[in-house]
């Protein structure tokens, strides 16, 4: 649940905010080193807070079972396919659309695509475990 509300949040604030500036990015990086601070420093507060609130409420001692080990490695798996879909996906469609004068796809579009593939994957896989945990 942690994970699947970092995903939500890091898509409405960062994701714009990378896609307005991609082409930027690429002439002078040195410019969203501050960007970049910024994003690791958020995530770092607020896997810090969460967990902090998450252990404070729960401070029973949580016993992880067979079951928690084979829905990890469910959840593993799953996170696995749905990455090499995504990159399989991507370099199709970067190889098809650079055929199509058209269509053509630059450096700067195709790290914004890797980035949204993976707070999607990470969605994605936090919400099949949390399937997962509630079905079995």
């Amino acid at each position: 649940m942690v994970e699947i509300l970092y995903s939500i949040l890091f898509a409405i604030i960062y994701i714009p905010l990378i896609y307005k500036n991609r082409i930027a990015l690429l002439n002078d990086p040195s410019d969203f080193t501050g960007l970049i601070i910024e994003i690791i420093v958020a995530s770092i507060i607020y896997y810090t807070v969460s967990y902090i609130i998450i252990e404070s409420i729960c401070r029973k001692n949580i016993i992880n079972d067979e079951r928690d080990s084979l829905i990890k490695l469910k959840v593993y798996k799953w996170g696995y396919i749905i990455f090499e879909v995504f990159l399989i996906g991507l370099i199709s469609f970067t190889i098809w659309a650079n055929k199509k004068p058209a269509f053509s796809i630059g450096i700067e579009d195709l790290i914004f695509y890797i980035l949204v593939s993976v707070v999607m994957i990470t969605f994605i896989k936090s919400s099949i475990q949390l399937f997962l945990y509630r079905t079995s």
